[in-house]
């Protein structure tokens, strides 16, 4: 076997897979065994199909698939060991010589290849990124505080119904003359007086009293099919159609009262500290709320960071062989007068993930494992199994092994909530690896100036949208194993 790349332009290449039979030969003929070995023909025993049958019957078919095997495995391991900085994957190439499987005993396969551009971002030469901390006010903090009380407190009965309380309802479907319909729905819950949004229906509802009852229409009352359905105990599509009465009776009112602030309240919502009084108890929720805070502002930070490097960084493409990898990679389902039209917002989005993979191969504490988000998924059900406990701390074998199933059937079942983790995860050390790297123009602001930039990038978004669904794949070394299988069956 012989391997030889040319280039075809600064970005570009074909790469020329020559095989002689003595390649796959062996196996070839090993395959063509186990195939007699298996035969059942009419006429002759198992086993027993004469090796000239099975060759003329099988041949053609096993021959190409050792030879897609062969070219998909050398591919993958060239383009390894050679360290190819690849994007996408390689495109077979068929206006090179055409092969013919009936008659050639030695093939020659061309690939065409685009090659990532060279990036190198020295980070702690750019001018100061704003960073905009965001201060925990006296207001914020207060507001909070209330509602970790709220939160805390009881369910104290009320006599009748008012604005904030928690109201206990059957509910009864009714036919068009006001009269409760035989076999109709029925459902018993609870409800917000505040999630019903039409104020005429909440102003019949306030001050009824237990064993009373209102009549009105609940998606009307609600304005949303979701809390219609879960009102009723209906599917949404059912709620969607809603045009009939109901009739709501008071079974129960009650309103949450909020906990009084003391040492049951700071074991309850710390449990795991020693909170003596109220000072401590309000400095310990400022933490938490700065934090959440920091957090918030880490992502802004990134945000800016990550779009100063865009900016500034000049990402050439191979821009003719990339519009055929799109059209490839959607096996034709994005036509390519589309891919034309929307090019310039892939270029971004390839231009973006280049530079992410420069930043990753500079630090390579930025890459999420498999076994990092299995860690982030068993800590997440950890958490949901023992509320209050430290979710780092050792667990009993049998809970180890349960969690370990768990985040095992999470990956394989929740792709979109794994990638999802997966991204919170790369931008939480995306953000930290920048700010150590960067320099830092640190501003403190209130809550309110933190979203109103928020708004601001929003707007912005939206007024210069150039984002586009599509495969973000573009840049990874190594991903060429089970592509490139696909590109060679097609020689």
């Amino acid at each position: 076997m012989n391997i030889t790349v040319e280039k075809t332009g600064d970005l570009t290449a074909t790469l020329k897979m020559e095989l002689a039979e003595a390649d796959y030969a062996e196996k070839y003929q090993k395959e063509l065994r186990d195939y007699r070995r298996k035969a059942t023909l009419p006429g002759f025993r198992p086993g027993k199909v004469p090796m000239g049958i099975i060759q003329k019957k099988y041949g053609h078919a096993v021959l190409m698939e050792e030879i897609n095997k062969l070219v998909s495995d050398e591919l993958n391991n060239y383009i390894k060991s050679e360290k190819l900085n690849i994007l996408g994957y390689p495109l077979a190439n068929f206006d090179k010589e055409p092969q013919d499987f009936e008659r050639q005993k030695d093939f020659s396969f061309y690939f065409d290849l685009g090659f990532a551009p060279a990036i190198d971002l020295k980070l702690d030469e750019y001018e100061p990124i704003d960073y905009l901390k965001i201060k925990v006010d006296d207001e914020k903090l207060n507001h909070q505080i209330e509602d970790i009380k709220t939160k805390n407190g009881k369910l104290v009965e009320q006599e009748e119904v008012g604005k904030g309380t928690m109201v206990h309802v059957s509910i009864k479907e009714l036919d068009e003359k006001g009269e409760i319909l035989e076999d109709g729905i029925t459902n018993s819950t609870m409800i917000l007086v505040s999630y019903l949004k039409k104020q005429e229906i909440q102003n019949q509802v306030i001050g009824l009293k237990v064993g009373e009852h209102v009549d009105f229409n609940p998606l009307e009352a609600t304005e949303s099919e979701a809390e219609t359905a879960s009102m009723l105990n209906i599917d949404k599509d059912r709620a969607a159609n809603i045009t009939q009465q109901f009739r709501f009776e008071i079974t129960k009112i009650e309103r949450q009262e909020a906990a009084e602030m003391g040492e049951e309240l700071y074991k309850t919502s710390f449990p795991k500290e020693d909170i003596n009084s109220e000072e401590e108890f309000n400095n310990r929720v400022k933490q938490e709320m700065e934090k959440a805070y920091d957090m918030e502002s880490d992502r802004l930070f990134s945000r800016f960071a990550m779009d100063k490097l865009f900016a500034d960084t000049t990402v050439d493409l191979p821009d003719e062989f990339m519009k055929r990898w799109l059209f490839v990679s959607n096996e034709g389902k994005a036509p390519m007068d589309e891919i034309e039209n929307n090019y310039e917002g892939y270029q971004k989005a390839m231009k973006m993930e280049l530079i992410e993979n420069n930043l990753t191969k500079k630090n390579e504490s930025l890459r999420v494992s498999e076994a990092d988000l299995k860690a982030e998924i068993k800590n997440y059900f950890k958490g949901y199994f023992l509320p209050g406990q430290d979710t780092q701390a050792e667990e009993d074998p049998a809970m180890t092994q349960q969690l370990d199933q768990i985040a095992e059937n999470y990956l394989q079942k929740n792709k979109e909530e794994t990638n999802r983790i997966h991204d919170e995860l790369f931008s939480r050390r995306l953000a930290a690896y920048l700010k150590n790297e960067m320099k830092i123009n640190e501003k403190e602001v209130s809550y309110q100036d933190f979203v109103g930039e928020i708004e601001k990038i929003t707007q912005h978004n939206h007024d210069h949208d150039h984002d586009h669904d599509h495969d973000h794949d573009h840049a990874h070394e190594g991903k060429t194993e089970k592509d490139a299988e696909q590109d060679s069956d097609k020689q």
